[in-house]
């Protein structure tokens, strides 16, 4: 697989002449773990929280919240504020 680095080139070079990296493949596969580790703890695409302290906090208010039955309007309202 070849990859264009466009501007990257220079960054990616220096990093192996530094010996941070023995390859440009090395570097590459790096950037890609690197960039899967945040993905993976930054939540779901869309998702009102991007850590686990702001998705514990959305749950703790909404656990706070008094509990309403599900009604049309309400299900609407939910879905308005979520953007859908």
């Amino acid at each position: 697989m070849n990859v264009s680095l466009l501007h990257w080139t220079g960054w990616v070079e220096r990093r192996v002449k530094n010996k941070e990296f023995s390859s440009v493949s090395e570097c590459i596969r790096h950037c890609i773990r690197m960039a899967d580790a945040i993905e993976r703890v930054s939540g779901p695409a869309g998702a009102s929280f991007s850590t686990r302290a702001e998705l514990e906090h959305v749950l703790e208010e909404a656990f706070a919240a008094p509990a309403a039955p599900l009604t049309q309007e309400r299900k609407r309202r939910i879905a308005r504020d979520a953007g859908l």
